[in-house]
């Protein structure tokens, strides 16, 4: 299996949302899948890289600059197992009132067929997308009863959607290390924001604390 190295900017995401066969016109099923890649304004399981426990939250609109980029549709997030591609035409990606549409239309392949198989029984469920933040792109808030939440404001490239067989990190199958590889830019940006919220604390002035001991010592 050849799957891409995750690099410092991109992130993957992992939603728990059913992907689907589209009905065909007689009523029987097509080979057309569809599935929501993100959802908005919803707020994930609590991610973790080994410093600090998060939620996450897409903004309506993070999408609105990669709708028309090419990206590719993959089983797995592996390019070995390729479905589809929106400069093929067969995948096509749209931004509505709920997250990220995608809608595939699955090629006559050994990867596309298995694939099918694989959503018609069960074994395939849910979906992913990997992608790369931009500039600037999130914030961050700590409240009492939520602790920090990243908001994620805007995407610059978006890699690839998925249909995966895990939806979350640190679940069985997705390994320790992947899951902190994936979460490395958002540790960043929130280690960022937390130095941010310190008190600044003024350097020791010698020649301050000189002249109140003087003053203290004549009274």
């Amino acid at each position: 299996m050849t799957t891409p190295a995750i690099t410092s900017t991109q992130e993957r995401r992992y939603l728990g949302r059913p992907v689907e066969i589209r009905a065909a016109a007689d009523g029987g099923e097509s080979r057309t899948i569809v599935f929501y890649a993100s959802v908005y304004n919803t707020k994930s399981n609590l991610l973790n890289d080994g410093w600090e426990q998060f939620r996450e939250i897409i903004a309506p609109g993070a999408f609105d600059e990669v709708l028309a980029q090419d990206t590719v549709c993959n089983r797995n997030h592996d390019d070995d197992s390729i479905i589809a591609r929106t400069t093929a035409g067969n995948l096509r990606i749209t931004s509505d009132n709920i997250g990220l549409r995608c809608e595939v239309d699955v090629p006559n392949t050994t990867a596309g067929n298995d694939l099918l198989e694989d959503i018609r029984v069960g074994n395939i469920t849910q979906s992913s997308f990997c992608f790369q933040i931009a500039p600037e792109g999130d914030s961050w808030q700590w409240t009492e009863a939520d602790g920090y939440t990243r908001t994620i404001n805007k995407i610059s490239r978006l890699w690839d959607v998925s249909m995966v067989v895990w939806p979350a990190y640190n679940e069985a199958g997705i390994a320790e290390q992947d899951a902190r590889n994936n979460l490395q830019v958002a540790s960043r940006s929130l280690k960022e924001f937390v130095e941010k919220q310190k008190p600044v604390i003024e350097p020791f002035d010698e020649v301050r604390a000189a002249e109140l001991r003087l003053k203290f010592r004549k009274k």
